[in-house]
């Protein structure tokens, strides 16, 4: 499995892969969030690739001096084979690269079902809907 930034022409897979995995509400707002957060640094989009298919996105996006995981999405075939954690790590590696240190995974009604994974790679979930904060990528 090779885990790297978003390419181009990765995106009609990328997209295919979040209609599939994603309801319909939840996959226009991560849509969303992706093309903007492709617009200000494509770099914290990592994709997961297994033999030429792309079975794993995360989003990750940098407010202030806090590193966010906006969302993370694994084709169900290739769940619990280790792709969410490499990507996981892919952008924590992206992260560290630009000094952010404190990493924490947003969480809403749509995801609230993957904390457990979040916290079983050390990841802190927060819920932004229950806070002030509003990330720009999620801003409609």
């Amino acid at each position: 499995m090779l885990v790297r930034p978003i390419q181009l022409a990765d995106y009609l897979s990328v997209e295919a892969l979040l209609e599939t995995a994603l309801c319909g509400e939840c996959f226009e707002e991560t849509r969303e969030a992706l093309i903007r957060q492709l617009s200000m640094d494509s770099e914290l989009v990592q994709v997961a690739e297994k033999d030429g298919r792309i079975v794993g996105l995360l989003i990750g996006t940098i407010e202030g001096k806090q590193g966010f995981v906006y969302r993370i999405c694994v084709h169900e075939d290739y769940r619990r084979q280790g792709v969410g954690g490499a990507l996981i790590r892919a952008v924590g590696a992206r992260f560290r690269s630009r000094n952010v240190r404190e990493v924490v995974a947003v969480v809403d009604g749509h995801r609230r079902h993957i904390a457990p994974f979040f916290e079983s790679v050390g990841l802190a979930p927060v819920e932004l809907a229950e806070s002030s904060r509003q990330l720009a990528i999620a801003a409609g």
